[in-house]
């Protein structure tokens, strides 16, 4: 009888020890910041095998992701990542760098990519990945917006909503002409309505959900100077 005590204390005593060691990586390992280890890491010059026409120290400066996972749908992603966006860098003097979060089974990795045009004025661009870690497939943009119970709609008028922030901002601190209507400030940036394909989508270490939006500028026109207030990012909850 007394042994069977010892042995249910014990057991109570190591569920303790699970569950505050749980709590304590909770409380000091952001975002399961080592599981997420476990799924992508930060390539290398070194760790790229494949001939790719950046040199080593431009490579250094670049953040590029990669799955250390291996299965039909990651190795997919990080072929795209090296034979496209790495490409896209290296040949229009670019730079990359990503950033990643994991809430519950949804995995969230967004790509940014800035490079230069023809015209050498520097565009950026953003891919996301969103994957269900417990099937291993991609979550597509409507069933993210199902999750946060938005529509297509409703997001169109979420960023329009802040643009048009953006745009009273600019007039009112002489940043445009005042003859430049909203219409006129969404032609500049070459604006996209908002669909289901043009989506970037990410969900963040808090669990929201941001869109990211591709601005293209006129000729002649740098973000920096010409739009000092915009931003590219709309969060959507």
């Amino acid at each position: 009888m007394k042994d069977k005590k010892k042995t249910i204390i014990i057991l109570i005593i190591i569920a303790v020890i699970v569950i505050a060691t749980q709590i304590i990586l909770n409380i000091f390992t952001p975002n399961n910041k080592v599981l997420i280890s476990t799924y992508v890491k930060t390539l290398t010059p070194d760790d790229i095998n494949i001939n790719i026409p950046c040199d080593k120290q431009i490579l250094k400066e670049n953040q590029i992701p990669y799955f250390r996972v291996s299965n039909t749908l990651y190795d997919s992603i990080n072929k795209d990542i090296l034979e496209n966006s790495l490409l896209r860098v290296c040949y229009q003097n670019g730079y990359m760098s990503y950033d990643i979060s994991l809430n519950d089974n949804i995995l969230s990795l967004i790509v940014y990519i800035s490079y230069e045009t023809e015209n050498e004025l520097a565009n950026i661009e953003y891919k996301t990945y969103n994957i269900n870690t417990d099937t291993n497939q991609i979550i597509t943009n409507q069933e993210l917006l199902n999750k946060y119970n938005l529509t297509i709609n409703q997001v169109n008028t979420k960023v329009l909503t802040e643009l048009n922030k953006y745009y009273n901002y600019e007039i009112e601190n002489d940043l445009v002409d005042q003859n430049i209507t909203f219409s006129d400030y969404l032609n500049i940036l070459e604006y996209k309505t908002v669909t289901l394909d043009n989506l970037s989508l990410f969900i963040d270490k808090k669990n929201d959900l941001y869109i990211y939006k591709d601005f293209s500028l006129s000729e002649g026109m740098k973000r920096i100077d010409y739009f000092p207030n915009l931003s590219n990012t709309f969060k959507l909850n």
